[in-house]
């Protein structure tokens, strides 16, 4: 059994704990969705390149079906994975604070941080087809501060000497998808009216998406073992 020494360890353990977590129900909530999408409300069952990740939370499918089994499983995987990123942070703020040429970077990284894990962690508590607009306010609130987070972070890895510029590049890929993201769906504001607009909006967002995921996951792995290490 792995020992935890440290609060820093356990904040990484959580981390990577709810990325795991979040992947494993989310997808298992895939197989429970009831059907329909934005295009077509009369489908079975969830296309991954066709519905969106919100759509797991509805309490009703786009098909008008109860979706309550889908909405417990994203909404549990998704307040897990919000706190342990909202946790990483505040670690990350402590880690960093120490090196003189970063330390207001990491107050920023700290505050934009709980920000956007906490409009994350509202989103998920928002069923979309109840709190449509809202919902979607919050990730867009998410997704802003949490991009600013990303770059923050890159530049101050760059100038804390313990820390691989490895981890900086990633960020900086991570930060040039969600940006891009960002762009799209705040200034061309595509509308899912045809199948080929909706299939490019939702392969966007679960590319943005997963890359994320993939990234923090990465990142916190490499900080246990920087951890252990110093």
């Amino acid at each position: 059994m792995m020992k935890i020494h440290n609060w820093h360890e356990l904040s990484f353990l959580l981390v990577i704990t709810g990325i795991i977590q979040y992947l494993i129900l989310t997808t298992i909530a895939m197989f429970f969705y009831t059907g329909g999408n934005s295009v077509n409300p009369n489908t079975q069952t969830y296309s991954f390149f066709i519905n969106f990740i919100s759509d797991l939370g509805r309490i009703k499918s786009i098909s008008g079906k109860s979706n309550i089994i889908s909405l417990i499983l994203y909404t549990i995987a998704g307040l897990f994975f919000s706190i342990s990123l909202i946790l990483f942070v505040i670690t990350l703020r402590d880690i960093l604070k120490d090196e003189p040429k970063i330390k207001t970077i990491s107050n920023f990284i700290m505050i934009l941080g709980i920000i956007s894990g906490i409009f994350m962690l509202v989103g998920y508590l928002t069923p979309w087809d109840i709190y449509g607009s809202f919902h979607v306010l919050c990730g867009l609130i998410f997704t802003a501060t949490g991009v600013v987070t990303i770059l923050l972070y890159a530049i101050a890895i760059i100038f804390k000497e313990q820390y691989s510029n490895r981890m900086a590049l990633i960020l900086l890929v991570v930060f040039c998808f969600t940006f891009i993201n960002l762009l799209i769906i705040t200034f061309l504001k595509y509308s899912a009216n045809s199948l080929e607009s909706l299939v490019f909006q939702v392969t966007l967002q679960k590319f943005t998406m997963y890359s994320f995921i993939i990234c923090f996951l990465i990142q916190g792995f490499y900080l246990l073992k920087l951890e252990k290490i110093y």
